[in-house]
């Protein structure tokens, strides 16, 4: 009973922040993922074949040819697949990028090559750009088998397409999984200090749930009731009457406390004010062996309770 009652709030509180946690990763996993993909690459396929090493001299630059090479290259500059750029900040990937776009611009725009070789150059840095960027292979056997399955039409194709899919998405997960796991491992040794901290707390300073009668005084005033918590330091004081809010200002007015159980008073201070109880703390810490004297006198069996000292709230009640 007694462990259910210490654990319970800590166990509540980590789900709660568990499931925030995953929720919140979870979420950010799947936008990052989502941000650094680079899309449909098809439009950055085509300009690739448009462009691959070919025999210039023997091949006639149309202006239709002309113009689907412009018109990929417009289509690529406003790519996803660029925007991941941007956003990495891979200037120097930026700029092979950019480079190839203008020579292909200047191939559309003149209809001819000037200069096969840069082309060429340039057209195998963009490769190596977007296969470091997107895992995308140009001109390998994998480019040309992905290039194949984009356009599966039978459903074992497309099946084979879909798994090659998952497992890349999952890859990409890992390390997302791994930040969520440490998250939750620090979320959970944060809520298991706390309830350790605040365990030890009451084996400290001796604090136990507790049903001892008693009455609290202020000035000629005297409250009838029962200590429910009680500790070296201070008390919980459940009055057997309920107590209006409203006349609680004027029954502090008259003075500080004092807690009378038995024999022994206690001059105290008001800490805060609940529906059910009076938060009080002594004056000076109570000796140990009138504490388990007292204790011997409640109703029920004492157990420690772990510290939850609610904070003031006399400035709501009017009192300071």
């Amino acid at each position: 009973m007694y462990m259910d009652y210490i654990f319970s709030k800590p166990l509540r509180a980590f789900v709660k922040a568990a499931h925030v946690v995953v929720f919140c990763l979870a979420t950010g996993a799947s936008a990052a993922t989502a941000d650094e993909s680079c899309g449909d690459l098809s439009n950055v396929d085509a300009l690739v074949t448009l462009l691959e090493n070919k025999n210039w001299d023997e091949i006639e630059i149309t202006p239709r040819y002309a113009a689907r090479i412009g018109q990929y290259v417009s289509l690529t500059q406003s790519s996803q697949f660029r925007r991941v750029l941007i956003r990495k900040k891979r200037s120097a990937q930026m700029r092979d990028v950019d480079r190839l776009m203008k020579e292909a611009l200047i191939v559309a725009n003149t209809k001819s090559v000037s200069d096969r070789s840069r082309l060429q150059s340039s057209l195998q840095n963009f490769k190596v750009v977007v296969q470091s960027t997107c895992g995308t292979g140009y001109g390998s056997a994998a480019g040309s088998a992905r290039n194949a399955k984009e356009g599966a039409s039978t459903f074992s194709e497309k099946s084979e397409l879909a798994i090659e899919r998952f497992a890349s998405a999952r890859s990409g997960y890992t390390l997302s999984l791994g930040v969520v796991l440490f998250l939750l491992f620090l979320v959970c040794l944060v809520v298991l200090a706390r309830a350790l901290l605040s365990t030890v707390y009451a084996y400290i300073y001796h604090r136990k749930t507790c049903r001892i009668t008693a009455s609290m005084m202020f000035g000629e005033r005297t409250i009838f009731g029962y200590i429910v918590v009680l500790g070296r330091n201070g008390c919980r004081f459940e009055p057997e009457q309920p107590m209006e809010r409203l006349a609680i200002p004027d029954l502090i007015a008259s003075g500080n406390p004092r807690v009378e159980v038995f024999d022994v008073v206690l001059p105290s201070r008001l800490n805060g004010v609940t529906d059910d109880y009076f938060s009080l703390f002594f004056a000076e810490p109570m000796n140990m062996k009138v504490l388990n004297r007292i204790f011997g006198k409640s109703i029920i069996t004492p157990v420690h309770r772990r510290k939850d000292i609610m904070k003031s709230n006399l400035d709501t009640l009017g009192v300071i």
